[in-house]
């Protein structure tokens, strides 16, 4: 699992989407201390072509 500081987030956000929308999982962090968590959204939830379509949003 990534870690990112949130300047870091902010300045790199569409290679980071693109990361995980290829599987990785990313910890958001302020000052060190994770915030949030940016996963994939899984397959099982959500059919494929309606993932595919939620993702080319």
């Amino acid at each position: 699992m990534n870690r990112v500081n949130v300047s870091d987030a902010k300045a790199h956000f569409s290679s980071i989407v693109e990361s995980v929308q290829h599987g990785a999982t990313v910890l958001i962090c302020k000052r060190n201390l994770p915030v949030a968590k940016l996963e994939p959204i899984p397959s099982v939830v959500l059919g494929k072509s309606m993932k595919e379509d939620f993702l080319n949003r």
